[in-house]
C-alpha cells in the first residue's frame, strides 16, 4: 500500500508531501518452534508489482552487509578521522587504506 506523508507544519515551506510504500512481509515457513519473522518496511521506491516488492525485500536483506562495510570503515579504518570534505578525497583515502 502507498500513502502520502505531509511534512510537519514547521517544514511545510521547505518540504513537499511525498509518497511512501509500505511492505508487510511475514515468513511463511519458519523453522520448527520459532516465531515467523515479520517486517514492516517503508520505502520511497515505486512498487507496482509483486516482482518490485520482492526486489525491494532482496535489497533490504543486503542491508546488513552494507552496515558491516560501514562499521569496518568507521571503526576498523577510522576513515572519519581523515576528515575528507570532498567525495574524491574520500574515495582516494579508502583506496589507499584498502590496498
Amino acid at each position: 500500500m502507498s500513502v502520502m506523508l505531509k511534512p510537519p507544519k514547521s517544514m511545510e515551506m521547505q518540504q513537499s508531501p511525498f509518497e511512501i510504500s509500505i511492505i508487510h512481509a511475514k515468513e511463511e515457513n519458519p523453522p520448527e518452534g520459532e516465531e515467523p519473522i515479520e517486517w514492516f518496511l517503508l520505502t520511497t521506491i515505486k512498487l507496482q508489482s509483486a516482482a518490485d516488492i520482492e526486489q525491494c525485500l532482496r535489497w533490504y536483506c543486503l542491508r546488513w552487509r552494507i552496515e558491516d562495510w560501514h562499521r569496518v570503515l568507521k571503526s576498523g579504518c577510522r576513515i572519519e578521522d581523515l576528515a575528507n570534505e570532498k567525495a574524491e578525497r574520500l574515495i582516494n583515502a579508502i583506496s589507499i587504506t584498502w590496498s
